[in-house]
């Protein structure tokens, strides 16, 4: 099955297994497995990683093997959803992006698991900037390529291709979220604030907010539990515009003063820092913010629904009557609105705990035994 893959390849210890793991969207996320141990292979730790017979041999019980890039000395370019451009690419019509890639980087290249993309590897560095936009992602450290083995290139070694990716790396991702950007930098005091929550000093949101466990991991700097600090990043800012009320002043304080908080926070990218963008992204994503008068209390022992808690049948969450002569769609939207207007002063969504709270007995809880189905159930009825 892999016996087109570049035996200079075969011969680093870069190899990993991966699964796939079904996300709340029913997308595909692909996870990096330590064929060691089973436990997740990590981008930036070498230890985790393996040689390729080890790999190949442990993923008979995973969907595959994977290349990390790291310290590898090669680069990857993943070319996806271009279907379309590798039909007319095998019919000998090469004047599409694809054929542009292969003629210009003339290295190993094969179809993506999909089979709707392709991977090209190639010896050498990337120049600095932007790593994925659109349909073209460059890597050749951080990130791993699921290796499937179907070459259509026949290349036995892999070629340098360090001068020849720049233009098309220039071309193709030269405005891409990751670049370096020239010195206009849009700063977080001049983005135009929501309404912060006057009740709550940045002291007393972090009095509160540590008793999550997963938010006071990440305020320490611990992010094992995330594939890269980037993604842990952006998770903590999502906790933090829950937390702040989506006050980036108060965000980016706090953020300033964990453990996550390194000179990239400050880089200048895309107009503006990571640190401003990524506040931005959390802010944009976040659906509901903490109310100090709302009496949800945050320690995990408190939000587990216990056994002398459970909740019974949806009337006891004591709906409320439709507003009289409200009429509704018989689609998604209208079902939402039912549930909003019946249920929506004790039943709200956890957006960075990404789970469904019910109010009981003088306490918000957890829905951890799938009680939002039955509330459904009652709002159609």
């Amino acid at each position: 099955m892999y016996e087109y893959i570049p035996d200079e390849l075969k011969k680093l210890k870069n190899w990993i297994c991966w699964k796939g793991v079904p996300d709340k969207d029913g997308h595909i996320t692909k996870v990096p497995i330590n064929p060691n141990d089973g436990h997740k292979a990590e981008s930036n730790n070498p230890e985790t990683w393996t040689d390729f017979d080890t790999a190949e041999r442990v993923s008979r019980d995973y969907a595959g093997i994977g290349f990390m890039f790291g310290g590898s000395g090669y680069f990857g370019v993943d070319l996806d959803k271009v279907k379309k451009e590798l039909d007319a690419c095998e019919d000998g019509d090469f004047d599409n992006i694809v054929g542009e890639f292969i003629h210009a980087l003339d290295s190993y290249t094969e179809y993506s698991q999909s089979a709707t993309g392709i991977h090209i590897i190639c010896k050498g560095k990337l120049p600095p900037g932007g790593r994925r936009k659109d349909r073209v992602e460059m890597y050749d450290s951080g990130r791993f390529f699921v290796m499937t083995g179907a070459n259509i290139s026949d290349c036995v070694t892999i070629p340098d291709r360090t001068e020849e990716i720049k233009p098309l790396h220039a071309k193709y991702l030269g405005a891409a979220e990751n670049c370096e950007e020239p010195d206009n930098q849009l700063r977080l005091s001049e983005i135009p604030e929501i309404p912060d929550n006057p009740d709550l000093t940045v002291q007393e949101i972090l009095a509160k907010a540590m008793q999550n466990e997963k938010f006071a991991k990440l305020y320490s700097g611990d992010f094992s539990a995330y594939h890269s600090q980037s993604e842990a990043d952006m998770a903590f800012c999502s906790m933090l515009a829950f937390w702040c009320a989506k006050d980036r002043s108060k965000m980016d304080e706090i953020y300033r003063s964990s453990g996550l908080m390194r000179p990239k926070w400050d880089r200048k990218q895309s107009g503006s820092t990571y640190g401003a963008l990524t506040i931005q992204k959390a802010v944009d994503t976040c659906k509901d913010c903490y109310n100090p008068g709302s009496g949800v209390t945050i320690s995990d022992r408190s939000l587990t629904i216990g056994r002398n808690t459970a909740p019974g049948d949806p009337e006891t969450l004591s709906a409320k009557a439709r507003p009289a002569g409200k009429m509704y769609k018989f689609d998604d939207t209208g079902n939402a609105e039912r549930l909003f207007d019946m249920y929506g002063d004790i039943f709200r969504y956890f957006y960075t705990e990404h789970k469904y709270l019910y109010y009981i007995n003088g306490k918000w809880h957890f829905d951890n035994i799938g009680y939002e189905r039955r509330i459904a159930d009652a709002v159609i009825n």
